[in-house]
């Protein structure tokens, strides 16, 4: 998942990023999903694809513990998925899984 992660932050925002600006080391990432799953609160989906991962979606309850309201966390999309309606599928699934909550 973290390979992931990283593939698509590394397309969609490296270059828009202040010069000198490197990417958190896979272990960080790593950490920072494995404790957004480990939250009360908090569930994950992933969209699978014959070559591997193609996308991930964490959401859950809000952060601003406002009851009643949810919020997505994180969406990432492989890049080689990007347009390929992976990641309506991920944000559809995530609000249907709030809305039962």
């Amino acid at each position: 998942m973290v390979t992931l992660q990283r593939a698509a932050w590394r397309e969609a925002l490296l270059d828009l990023l202040a010069d000198g600006r490197e990417m958190a080391p896979a272990h960080e990432w790593r950490a920072s999903l494995s404790g957004a799953l480990a939250t009360e609160g908090v569930d994950g989906l992933v969209a699978d694809a014959a070559a591997g991962l193609a996308g991930i979606t964490v959401f859950g309850l809000n952060r601003d513990g406002v009851p009643g309201v949810g919020e997505l966390r994180s969406l990432f999309v492989h890049p080689d998925h990007w347009r390929s309606g992976v990641g309506t599928a991920l944000v559809e699934g995530a609000a249907r899984g709030l809305a039962c909550r």
